[in-house]
């Protein structure tokens, strides 16, 4: 997830229109923008982590994880990167690499074991 120059802290809406249905696909989920990476980010429940993952498998076809090898390019590699990387327990999603605007997201579970934090980027 690369900050999109357009966008500032009170666009949360700007970063949700790249991902339509994301706010449906997850009601609980208390969106701000983290100014720490230049997204916006959810914060849920691991009771939600299935329709997360179920939704982000159709919406950013490409999935990361912390084992991913050659099927991720240098160019979504360097975005996750960007974030400290995806450790074991984290998952990524993008767009293929041929997207003007490709999307980024990081899941992350929290260690309360209760709750997740979900962030959606849009590369510049």
């Amino acid at each position: 997830m690369i900050a999109h120059p357009d966008y500032s802290p009170a666009d949360v809406s700007a970063i949700l229109a790249h991902f339509p249905g994301a706010e449906r696909a997850w009601p609980r989920a208390r969106w701000t923008w983290d100014v720490r990476f230049g997204c916006a980010v959810g914060v849920t429940t691991l009771a939600d982590w299935a329709s997360i993952e179920q939704w982000l498998s159709t919406a950013c076809t490409v999935r990361v994880t912390s084992m991913s090898g050659p099927e991720v390019s240098a160019r979504q590699k360097a975005a996750f990167k960007r974030f400290g990387g995806i450790w074991p327990g984290q998952l990524g999603f993008t767009d293929p690499d041929a997207f003007v605007t490709p999307r980024y997201v990081l899941i992350w579970p929290w260690t309360d074991g209760v709750h997740i934090s979900i962030r959606l980027g849009a590369a510049a």
